[in-house]
């Protein structure tokens, strides 16, 4: 297993670094001057610790946080941690709340009823700020009662940190390098990064663009930071900026800088180039990811996207000529490609977070199989030691699969395996497998005996899941799982001819409606004057608009299960109020090919947004089957499930059956009479 790693690891950097391909490493990061004004310079990078309110428990607990730097750092006033909480009215002294960094206490402060809401800023040291991995810590002590030997494990003892709690450290304008990326372009919490794209982008631009957006949010501090726009919205520069596209489609704003930096396209080439921008002595932080063709483009755009390619880029300058080779999609799925790292569970830690990973709709009856590798210590396995039962629970989308540890069998083995069956109906029609991890019965309630510390559960994340068949006939005639129907052959996003800065934004919030790891890759975008009858017939389409922006979808308007009346939506037909209504989606078989589907989002007025995200969650991961979603000028959406239900009912009790008629039953009765009456008569007749 190891050596196929390092061969697949060398095939990949020789893809990068081999043949033709150039690496400018030694030059300096190039400074390009502009004369628009550039607002952002030197901004702190602000991290949440966390996304949600975390609550502890207890008389002893822990809550940890990972940060990383690229580059070391020196202390400075703007380089803090700053921590706010709430507690327990009950809480007396001693209770406490202990910070530590890197394992080195740096601050404890005494809580009780007078702290309930309070904060705390801490200053970042040297030794906090250097270049790598560090750990902060935040350790609760909480006491409840008075007295020796008092058991303070109850509900009434807790300690919560707010999601405001942030860990800050001010960026030096020292230029980052390739092999930074994508730092510093995903610390948007104090300014945003701005994806841009020609004024009149190709559909390969577009997506380009947004695949570059979508990847980025996945990891930055502020997901709603990350932006995409064309050229003619630059009016200043504000924030960091990456300009994706073709060198011949540039506008006179961008033309300049790529001027200046004395690029020039080259056949079958991408272009990757750390920048500068520059007024006076004010810069911010810029990227080039320019090619000679839309094709190339497409082809050599997984340098950046794919995290196994992007790790390996450097320098401040490149030159993709070899298009890389990424990884085919598997059903089998490490607990790292979710997200997680190693975990470590006890009785003061007893959950993980919740890890997610996007999957299509799966057979009915089929089964998800994880193989759960860990370790456990002694006491967790032995019996006799545990007052409760002591268990580790794989929670998958809200459904608890227990694993017992107590008298777990020894092995030879350095981990203990254990393999899961799990029902695919747990994930339903959701376009995520939503897992995280609970140990219970590893804490002790028992006063002055402090056994927890021994206890403890240590998960790999080489564990993995191996997903089953995604279903093979593709249910095209209701709304199931949002990727579902463009997961095993992809399919064709059509767009209108003309992208302008409102349609930009529509597909932006549709594509991020998509789960990232099947997005864009697998999803073609075309525009519509190069739609084609082979594109028609051989794929699953997604309409961004209605009949007004489509020629081709005006060409079956009346095979299509709402009709268009006088170019306007007639959805009076299918149960819906026209007048307030605001958008809609539907989804139907394809009237070019029966076995695909066709997704049309249109607006009722024909002007305006098509969709929004209300709309699209309810398509992406329904809760009902309905095939058509209307969204009402109050903000509420419909959908046509009571339809959907009475037309499958009327099917059923419409249905043949094998039941002999009951004209026959009559007509043997009768037959019966005839027969009972001729033998009376026989009999009399004999008698006389």
């Amino acid at each position: 297993m190891h050596i196929k790693k390092i061969i697949t690891f060398i095939c990949i950097s020789l893809v990068l670094i081999g043949g033709n391909h150039n690496v400018v490493a030694a030059s300096p990061v190039q400074t390009l001057q502009t004369n628009l004004a550039i607002t952002t310079e030197k901004h702190p990078s602000t991290q949440r610790i966390t996304p949600t309110d975390q609550t502890l428990y207890g008389q002893n607990n822990t809550f940890q946080y990972n940060y990383s730097l690229t580059k070391d750092q020196q202390p400075s006033k703007a380089n803090v941690l700053h921590l706010k909480w709430n507690h327990s009215e009950l809480l007396i002294a001693p209770s406490s709340l202990t910070i530590s960094i890197d394992n080195q206490p740096v601050k404890t402060v005494a809580i009780s009823t007078k702290t309930k809401d309070s904060q705390l800023t801490v200053p970042l040291q040297k030794s906090h700020l250097t270049k790598g991995n560090h750990t902060v810590d935040v350790q609760f002590y909480g006491v409840i009662k008075e007295g020796v030997c008092v058991n303070q494990n109850t509900t009434g003892n807790w300690f919560n940190i707010k999601p405001s709690s942030y860990l800050r450290v001010e960026n030096e304008m020292t230029p980052l390098t390739l092999a930074e990326f994508p730092q510093p372009f995903v610390n948007t919490a104090e300014q945003p990064t701005v994806i841009v794209i020609p004024n009149n982008p190709s559909a390969e631009e577009v997506k380009a663009g947004l695949l570059l957006k979508n990847n980025l949010q996945s990891t930055a501090s502020a997901v709603n930071n990350v932006l995409i726009q064309q050229e003619n919205s630059i009016h200043q520069w504000t924030g960091n900026y990456i300009f994706v596209g073709i060198y011949d489609s540039w506008g006179n704003t961008v033309k300049k800088l790529v001027d200046q930096s004395k690029l020039k396209a080259k056949k079958d080439t991408l272009h990757v180039q750390r920048i500068q921008l520059a007024n006076g002595k004010t810069k911010t932080e810029g990227m080039f990811v320019l090619a000679d063709t839309e094709s190339t483009l497409a082809d050599k755009l997984p340098v950046l996207s794919h995290p196994d390619l992007r790790s390996q880029l450097s320098g401040n300058s490149m030159e993709i000529t070899n298009t890389p080779k990424t990884a085919t999609r598997s059903n089998n799925v490490s607990f790292k490609q979710m997200g997680a790292q190693d975990l470590y569970l006890s009785g003061h830690a007893p959950k993980s977070p919740h890890y997610y990973y996007p999957v299509p709709a799966f057979e009915e009856g089929s089964q998800l199989t994880l193989k759960l590798k860990f370790k456990a210590s002694s006491l967790a396995q032995v019996k006799e030691e545990l007052t409760t039962n002591a268990e580790l629970i794989i929670w998958v989308n809200d459904v608890p699969h227990p694993i017992t540890l107590n008298n777990l069998k020894e092995t030879n083995q350095t981990w203990i395996e254990k393999e899961l069956k799990i029902d695919s109906s747990v994930v339903k029609n959701n376009s995520f497998l939503d897992m995280y991890m609970e140990v219970t019965g590893l804490k002790e309630d028992v006063a002055c005996i402090q056994t927890d510390e021994r206890k403890w559960v240590f998960i790999s994340a080489d564990s993995q899941w191996t997903l089953p068949k995604t279903k093979e006939q593709l249910n095209n005639q209701v709304f199931t799982n949002w990727s579902s129907a463009f997961y095993n052959k992809g399919g064709v996003m059509v767009i209108p001819n003309n992208v302008d800065h409102q349609l930009l934004q529509e597909l932006s919030i549709i594509t991020a409606s998509i789960p990232n790891t099947l997005s864009l890759q697998h999803i073609d975008i075309v525009k519509e004057q190069e739609v084609t009858k082979k594109i028609l017939k051989e794929n699953s389409l997604l309409f961004v608009g209605g009949t007004n922006k489509h020629e081709s979808l005006h060409k079956v308007q009346d095979q299509l299960i709402i009709p268009y009346r006088d170019g306007q939506l007639d959805l009076a037909s299918q149960g819906f109020v026209t007048e307030t209504s605001k958008q809609v989606a539907w989804i139907q078989p394809s009237p070019w090919n029966e076995g695909q589907a066709l997704i049309v989002l249109d607006n009722i007025d024909r002007t305006g947004n098509v969709t929004d995200k209300a709309l699209l969650t309810t398509i992406s991961a329904p809760e009902e089957s309905f095939s058509i979603a209307v969204k009402n000028t109050n903000g509420k959406v419909f959908t046509n499930n009571q339809t959907i239900q009475d037309n499958n009912k009327q099917e059923v009790t419409q249905a043949p059956t094998n039941k002999p008629s009951s004209w026959l039953y009559i007509g043997g009765f009768v037959l019966l009479i005839i027969s009972l009456i001729t033998l009376l008569l026989w009999k009399r007749k004999k008698r006389e």
